[in-house]
């Protein structure tokens, strides 16, 4: 009898015990899925927000570039002329159209380009200055080149 209540001893021990230990199961809790969640929401929103700085920024460097072309291809004319020609008058002040660049919205974008002639302390060159402004997203934008001119 007593070979019995030691069994039934040892068996009610095996029921007495726990099952497993909830907290050392796999998985994640409700809590912990929502921090995670606001954690990936806000490194979207960064990097959705540094993709777009960084096309305005190519887009405005893209103009800059542009503009820049149109000052070196109107010194370019005026070493093409005769020197005795390169007079304000001739290379009056005028529209230009900057190329379409890219970007979502394709409006051109025009531009005011202008010259500036002058006579050097070498009486046998002209020092020139050309500028191109536009406007963009209400501010004003500028780029020139100079250089200097000898007669031929």
């Amino acid at each position: 009898m007593e070979d019995v209540m030691q069994a039934r001893h040892s068996v009610q021990v095996r029921d007495v015990q726990a099952g497993p230990d909830i907290r050392g199961a796999g998985g994640m809790s409700l809590v912990e899925v929502l921090v995670a969640t606001a954690v990936l929401a806000v490194c979207l929103l960064a990097v959705t927000r540094a993709v777009s700085v960084g096309n305005r920024l190519l887009y405005v460097s893209s103009q800059h570039m542009e503009a820049f072309m149109r000052c070196r291809e109107r010194i370019e004319q005026m070493r093409a002329t005769d020197y005795c020609a390169i007079t304000s008058n001739n290379f009056p002040e005028e529209t230009v159209r900057l190329g379409h660049l890219g970007g979502v919205d394709r409006t051109p974008l025009y531009a005011t380009r202008s010259s500036v002639i002058e006579t050097c302390t070498d009486p046998a060159g002209k020092r020139v200055t050309v500028t191109v402004s536009w406007n963009f997203m209400g501010r004003t934008e500028t780029e020139s080149a100079s250089g200097v001119i000898y007669r031929r």
